[in-house]
């Protein structure tokens, strides 16, 4: 379709389009003219509005977010980044530690969710997973909301840190790594995550059960967990020096990672918590053609790593 055609047509008709369009894909549009970058930007916000609409989430849950550093991820957020990928039955919303009873607060005031005692089962982590391992998850706690007429579910995970992102980059694969902020989505491997492929966060030999019930359920919708960056390409790399690869330190202001500010306007600084996050992940397997078992224990700070070092 020719540009001009394509601008000729209804907005309904274009948002419309790019509904099916992964997240990663939008940016590139962004780039390509100001007219583009708008319309990417109306795209991402209207899949996050959405998302709070289907969950019955009252308007002020964004700036709610904002005043409070609180993040959405798991699942939901997946479906965001690549539309029709999953259909997640319950919402995950990372709350720094000690911000439980704030966020019980403001459910219980401002919306028609009540406490209860079992999460949705739905497409994201085993509930043991919240409450098991925090060293691991980087979960604190973990309180289960149910709408009283929609029946929706919503979690609300404490985090083990004061900044509730650090969280994300403990999931078990890379496509789960990204969250949504009050103003911005954030996806730290998005070229595989287009491609439906993510590295597996785990050093141990024997990947544990609990994270063989994670990868059954996203492999059966059509994402495929990796050992190696090797086995995305099958191309040869320096381990540590690419960002695809499972040996790199990364931190969340980098060049790999998709930072998309999603409020009007144009040069809007996303807001993506703290971009001084850093992390390395989890690795079982050296980066080369022969599969070669050498482990690496991975890392997650609140320091970005040129200033570790």
């Amino acid at each position: 379709m020719q540009v001009n055609t394509w601008q000729r047509a209804p907005v309904e008709v274009q948002q419309r389009v790019l509904s099916y369009v992964s997240v990663a894909n939008l940016g590139r549009i962004g780039h390509t003219s100001h007219y583009h970058y708008a319309l990417m930007k109306r795209q991402v916000r209207g899949r996050v509005t959405s998302t709070l609409a289907n969950w019955k989430l009252p308007p002020e849950t964004l700036d709610f977010m904002r005043e409070h550093n609180i993040v959405l991820s798991g699942s939901a957020v997946l479906a965001i980044v690549e539309p029709g990928s999953v259909e997640p039955n319950d919402l995950d919303m990372y709350v720094p530690r000690g911000g439980m009873g704030e966020v019980e607060e403001f459910l219980l005031t401002n919306s028609e969710y009540v406490k209860t005692g079992e999460g949705g089962g739905g497409v994201g982590l085993e509930e043991e997973e919240y409450t098991s391992f925090p060293f691991e998850t980087g979960m604190k706690s973990v309180a289960f909301f149910r709408h009283r007429t929609a029946n929706s579910i919503v979690n609300i995970i404490e985090t083990d840190g004061t900044v509730a992102t650090t969280a994300v980059f403990k999931f078990h694969t890379t496509f789960v790594m990204n969250y949504v902020t009050w103003n911005a989505i954030v996806c730290a491997y998005p070229k595989m995550t287009s491609d439906h492929v993510g590295l597996v966060n785990t050093h141990l030999l024997d990947i544990p059960s609990r994270m063989v019930r994670c990868l059954i359920k996203y492999a059966m919708r059509g994402f495929t967990p990796l050992e190696r960056v090797y086995d995305w390409k099958k191309e040869d790399h320096d381990c540590g020096e690419v960002g695809y690869c499972g040996r790199s330190n990364r931190y969340v202001g980098d060049k790999y990672t998709l930072r998309m500010a999603f409020n009007d306007g144009f040069a809007i600084v996303p807001d993506v918590i703290n971009e001084r996050v850093s992390w390395r992940l989890n690795s079982r397997y050296l980066c080369a053609a022969k599969r070669i078992y050498r482990p690496q224990r991975g890392f997650v700070a609140t320091v970005a790593h040129a200033e570790m070092n």
